[in-house]
Formats: C-alpha cells, sequence, structure tokens
C-alpha cells in the first residue's frame, strides 16, 4: 500500500508553524501594507476606510472543506508489493483517491497548528483541491476506502485546531493597522511641517 501525498499542517524544525507566520504577518507585512498607501489616498480616506483595505490585504482566511462537491475516482494499475517470503511481486492494483475542493489560503495545509498529533494527515494540494488516498492491491479495496474517511476527519480536526489561532490573529489587525496609520500620518504632518518652514525663505 502506498499514501499519496506528503504530509499537511506540517512545519517541522526547519519552516515557522502558524502561529509564527501570522505574527509575522501582524508585527512587519501589516506596517508594509501601510506603506505603500499613497500619500493622496492618506488624504482622502479615513482611518476607517484604510483600516478596512488593511484588512483586506491582511487577514488570514480559514480553510474550509466543501466535502458537498468532492469526486472519488478508483484506477487499475500494477503495484509491486512483497509477499509472505518477503519478495517483491506486481499484482493487480488500483490507484484510489477523493479530491475534495476547499476555500480558504491554501498555504494554510504547510502551517502546524499550536494543537497537533504526531500523525498529520497526508495530500496533495492541486489548486482550490486537497487529493487523497492510496494504491492498494484490488483485495485491500476496502483499507483504502477506510483510510480517505479516517484522513478526511484529520483534515477537518486540523483545520479546527488552526481556527482560534487565525481568529486571534484576524481579530488584532484592525488595531495594528491604525497604529501603522497613525505613525504613517504623524511622519507624513511632520513632513509637510518643516517643507512649509523652509519654503518661501522662512
Amino acid at each position: 500500500m502506498a499514501v499519496i501525498g506528503e504530509l499537511l499542517f506540517w512545519s517541522g524544525m526547519r519552516r515557522p508553524a502558524l502561529s509564527d507566520t501570522l505574527r509575522h504577518n501582524l508585527q512587519t507585512n501589516v506596517p508594509k501594507e501601510v506603506e505603500k498607501l499613497s500619500s493622496s489616498l492618506l488624504q482622502e480616506k479615513s482611518d476607517e476606510d484604510l483600516v478596512a483595505m488593511i484588512v483586506t490585504r491582511c487577514q488570514a482566511n480559514p480553510l474550509v472543506l466543501e466535502l458537498a462537491g468532492a469526486t472519488g475516482s478508483a484506477q487499475p494499475q500494477p503495484i509491486t508489493i512483497r509477499d509472505v517470503f518477503g519478495d517483491q511481486i506486481t499484482v493487480n492494483g488500483l490507484r484510489i483517491i477523493q479530491s475534495i475542493p476547499f476555500r480558504g489560503d491554501a498555504a494554510l495545509f504547510e502551517l502546524q497548528p499550536n494543537t497537533w498529533d504526531t500523525s498529520p494527515p497526508r495530500g496533495e494540494v492541486r489548486g482550490s483541491k486537497v487529493v487523497i488516498g492510496m494504491e492498494v492491491a484490488e483485495s485491500r479495496s476496502e483499507d483504502a476506502i477506510r483510510y480517505i474517511e479516517e484522513t478526511r476527519a484529520d483534515l477537518q480536526k486540523y483545520i479546527d485546531w488552526q481556527a482560534p489561532t487565525i481568529a486571534e490573529h484576524n481579530a488584532a489587525i484592525p488595531a495594528a493597522a491604525l497604529a501603522a496609520i497613525q505613525r504613517r500620518r504623524t511622519i507624513l504632518g511632520k513632513a509637510s511641517d518643516i517643507a512649509s518652514r523652509l519654503s518661501g525663505g522662512g
């Protein structure tokens, strides 16, 4: 039997976890997005309107599995297994998969939540779908179906584990954006005052 895909929701030791990534977004990306706002836009728009713009650009969109739109397939193909003597043999097999549409940020499939276990689900993210499944001998087809059902439940479990961290992050964006906007307005105002003092020989 061969499981399809790599570990999902798993950062390992060398990649940032979900909380690290969202913290970086709040502390670094939100101020960067404010810096991108033109001076004319800062003059034309209210703080409330500007905050709404930054929230739209910086909020994390949680994953939502659209199970009603899931599709499955079972394709015959030869697979290599080991017999009772440990020898490799080729037998008739099936590649059994389920493709599940989802909404939200696909990058979240790569980020480990604060709560996790030692058996994260495996799968392949293909555009707006996540594909799960196994390659098995024909006689083991029910094992593949059971695996897909369990993996689907694990996907939802990890999405639910991500939810509180994402909600907390999104709730913090307006205050972080407003503080950055007000700092920007203060700097622009000071620069304008200095320019006025130096104009006309003043």
